[in-house]
């Protein structure tokens, strides 16, 4: 069944008024109570990730982390400012699906060389994710005129540009990931099929296109809880880069270490990244998303190194 929308006339109004605003003035409730009244009956989509799915989330740091948690989402006390997906005191575990887009997202447009850690997690049961990404197949939805309106006004906010780390400019995405988080899911907007979280769990993490990567995959933003949860730790990566362009990068690969599986210490090993599979077995070595994988003969992806 449908749900009632405001008018497409509405949602309109509603859009100028955002996009008017100052936002360095602008009060953070009237821009939330703004977004919710646009989310009225507002078709929110989801997918469920497949097991094993893989994030990674880099950190800019001038030495070693010793502890995994150094790179989990820190804590509330340290988020001063908006974030593309969250308000201030409100942190998200932010990733990505492609390692290449993490050097667009965390180095900062100024910074020509440096080092930057990579952990790598893995989701061994799957997870599931609110989706703020264009339908491929929008055109052939049976989609309300409001809801495509909203969909644009969606995309164009969380493709902008904001080369800070806090911003005032990123409210109005971290008002609509808020909302959509605080939602709930539209058989229509997922082909008919009511797709839920676990019961009980509710929502907990959104993917979400972001300019810093295009052509590289979307980005992922997740409730430091839920990605508590779904996500363990496999391994994180020294990686010394230089900047030969705006979106280009020359990496070298320094340093590699374990975390502990009893108090979370990370062992660095002293060498590169590499694989290692049993005596006997065969693996396959190919290029996805940008970055090498192995898989296995049964063409499961070969986790640890």
């Amino acid at each position: 069944m449908k749900r009632s929308s405001i008018s497409t006339h509405r949602a309109r109004q509603l859009i100028t008024a955002i996009n008017s605003a100052h936002l360095d003035r602008s009060n953070y409730k009237t821009l939330q109570s703004q977004i919710n009244e646009l989310f009225q009956g507002y078709a929110l989509k989801g997918m469920s990730l497949a097991q094993d799915q893989m994030i990674y989330r880099g950190r800019v740091m001038a030495g070693k982390p010793s502890s995994i948690d150094e790179l989990k989402a820190p804590p509330a006390e340290a988020v001063k400012g908006f974030q593309r997906c969250n308000s201030p005191g409100n942190p998200m575990f932010y990733g990505g699906f492609v390692l290449g887009a993490i050097f667009a997202e965390v180095i900062g447009p100024d910074t020509s060389d440096g080092k930057i850690f990579v952990s790598r997690w893995v989701a061994p049961e799957g997870f599931f994710a609110v989706e703020l990404l264009p339908k491929e197949n929008q055109a052939e939805m049976d989609t309300s005129r409001t809801q495509a309106i909203v969909d644009t006004f969606i995309e164009t906010k969380f493709v902008g540009r904001v080369h800070e780390t806090y911003s005032n400019d990123y409210k109005v995405t971290a008002a609509i990931a808020e909302k959509a988080l605080s939602g709930s899911l539209s058989e229509e907007a997922n082909d008919g099929f009511p797709i839920t979280p676990k019961e009980g769990e509710g929502l907990g993490c959104i993917i979400y296109p972001s300019v810093q990567a295009t052509g590289r995959g979307p980005n992922v933003a997740m409730i430091p809880s839920y990605a508590n949860r779904h996500l363990i730790p496999d391994c994180v990566e020294e990686i010394h880069f230089r900047r030969k362009s705006e979106e280009s990068f020359e990496i070298n690969r320094i340093d590699y270490a374990k975390p502990s599986l009893t108090d979370n210490t990370l062992v660095w090993t002293g060498k590169q990244l590499h694989w290692t599979v049993d005596s006997g077995s065969t693996a396959t070595v190919g290029v996805e998303g940008g970055q090498y994988v192995v898989r296995d003969e049964s063409g499961k992806t070969v986790l640890s190194p």
